[in-house]
């Protein structure tokens, strides 16, 4: 998911950036995107219509537009955002589209934007393993919580 505020892309998000409200215990929780009613990345909750309604009494959040993206977006955008690239809302998916080829674009940080776009890779990688070990972990759990019972 692409997040924009103002017009400007702030971050990317994935389905773990899920949150809602559980107002029975005044905290938020991770759920999935059909559940969501925030977007939690950066220390910040965002908001979009589309999502479902925000709670009475639920934590200040900001309204934004959320975007699902697909991975190529996404890592494109992510790398992008990486080298403090200000990327325009409703420009952002026509930009990640067109792009076809990687410059050689020095930052300030010294890499490239190749550098940029392996790293992204390299974390997308790691976030389908962790998903993966996730899956596993929750297919323990219940397995064990029906021996409990």
């Amino acid at each position: 998911m692409s997040i924009a505020t103002d017009g400007i892309v702030e971050a990317v998000a994935t389905d773990f950036d899920c949150q809602k409200w559980q107002r029975k215990h005044g905290q938020l929780l991770w759920c999935g995107l059909d559940d969501a009613q925030y977007i939690y990345k950066g220390g910040t909750l965002y908001h979009d219509a589309w999502l479902c309604p925000v709670s009475d009494g639920a934590p200040e959040h900001t309204e934004a537009t959320i975007t699902v993206i697909e991975s190529e977006e996404y890592e494109t955008l992510a790398a992008a955002l990486e080298l403090g690239e200000e990327i325009l809302a409703e420009t952002a998916e026509t930009e990640v589209t067109e792009a076809t080829e990687v410059t050689e674009t020095t930052s300030e940080g010294g890499g490239t934007s190749a550098d940029a776009l392996s790293t992204a890779a390299k974390y997308s990688e790691r976030l389908a393993l962790a998903e993966a070990a996730l899956v596993e972990l929750a297919e323990l759990v219940a397995v064990l919580a029906g021996e409990v019972l």
